[in-house]
């Protein structure tokens, strides 16, 4: 029997080469490995150990069959995250859980798929000058837009297109991403591990590597810590990888942007020995049979 599946897509069948840094540490452990998209529906998941979703970068396409295969991996393995917590933090709606217990995001209007929505009124509702607007379900900056209330008739069209077909997010842009950038803080079995600052290319606003984004190790603050620790804590089931990737506010306050917990670059690259703290909880779990 194969110990570990590292899920993936059809793109990415040779993994991300983070992740490929993650499977040299597994193989260092001993553990043996295949690489198996979760769209094939031939295989067999009860041949493995233990599955980590983790180059599964075209679920936002589709949710519903994404969902349908956690709960079959669910039912013939062992996944990690737990299939609660995938479920959960897949549709942005989770933010809203966040602030309900107290964690400080980056604030977020959510809006259902058919609604007709007055972005104007929005903005003036709630204060907001200039905005970012993405899917509710979505990653890596997927169909995201930046506009302001100056270009709001472009941002009213793009965010009636993203309504006709799937639920939508609205949040304030902040300044602080283009001097000061973003913010991931990488947890592996429940400790911290490293962070990174993700800073956008020339001239864009999105922090992305294949858009041009650059990564720099980074040390956290302590307030930045605290935070990414409330979050932590209120996400459900026990956490075998998480990324927290937080902004600061024009107040310097630090805010949760997303709460990464299905799939997320864990930057192994950047944070010495981390991959081999991973791959040594994997060895652990599946030692206890956990």
């Amino acid at each position: 029997m194969i110990d570990v599946a590292l899920a993936s897509c059809d793109a990415y069948l040779d993994l991300h080469s983070d992740d490929r840094i993650l499977r040299e540490a597994l193989h260092e452990r001993g553990l043996t490995t295949t690489v198996v998209s979760w769209t094939d529906e031939a295989y067999d998941w009860s041949g493995v150990r233990c599955c980590l979703p983790r180059n599964t970068w075209d679920y936002p396409e589709r949710p519903r069959d994404f969902d349908h295969w956690l709960g079959r991996a669910h039912e013939l393995t062992l996944l990690w995250n737990p299939l609660r917590t995938l479920r959960w933090n897949v549709h942005k709606r989770y933010l809203g859980d966040l602030e309900r217990a107290g964690v400080p995001i980056l604030p977020a209007a959510t809006f259902s798929a058919g609604a007709q929505v007055d972005l104007a009124a929005e903005l003036d509702r709630r204060g907001w000058e200039e905005v970012v607007i993405k899917p509710a379900i979505g990653l890596s900056a997927r169909r995201s837009m930046r506009t302001a209330r100056e270009r709001i008739a472009e941002g009213q069209a793009h965010l009636d297109q993203l309504l006709a077909t799937e639920d939508a997010l609205v949040q304030p842009f902040v300044e602080s991403v283009l001097s000061r950038g973003e913010l991931s803080l990488i947890y592996l079995d429940g400790g911290f591990s490293h962070a990174v600052l993700k800073r956008p290319g020339q001239g864009d606003w999105r922090v992305q590597d294949e858009l041009g984004g650059s990564v720099e190790a980074a040390l956290p603050r302590e307030d930045e810590i605290e935070l990414a620790c409330r979050a932590l804590e209120t996400a459900p089931g026990e956490l075998l990888y998480a990324r927290v990737d937080l902004v600061r506010d024009s107040e310097d306050r630090p805010r949760l942007m997303e709460l990464e917990l299905i799939e997320p670059v864990l930057f192994f690259g950047w944070g010495e020995g981390s991959a081999q703290r991973l791959a040594g909880a994997i060895f652990a779990r599946l030692a206890r049979g956990k």
